[in-house]
């Protein structure tokens, strides 16, 4: 069970340089509020636009910067919080599974 670390995390690091499919690690940090430091290839499939709790890191620095100023980010606010929940909802909780699978059967 992960939700007790992404509960306490402040935020998400995904630094992402191959692969497939969509990032199941950032589609869980919007499910629980939280900023996400990712570079674009952990973005990629995203539905746009993604939630102003993702901070874009594309090489190490940038994720050490980001790191570093992670507490007073801008970004770290309870609105911000909950418009990546709701970001979340829209796009992949269990209702949205539900109508893109209604909407594509014609149910």
């Amino acid at each position: 069970d992960v939700a007790p670390y992404y509960q306490s995390a402040v935020a998400v690091i995904c630094p992402i340089f191959r692969g497939a499919g969509i990032n199941t690690k950032a589609v869980e940090t919007f499910a629980y509020g939280k900023m996400v430091l990712a570079n674009s290839f952990a973005l990629r499939g995203l539905p746009q636009p993604l939630p102003p709790t993702v901070l874009r890191c594309e090489d190490d620095q940038d994720f050490i910067w980001t790191l570093a100023h992670l507490e007073d980010n801008p970004r770290n606010t309870q609105q911000f919080s909950q418009e990546a929940r709701a970001y979340y909802e829209r796009f992949f909780s269990e209702t949205a599974k539900l109508k893109a699978y209604q909407d594509l059967l014609g149910v």
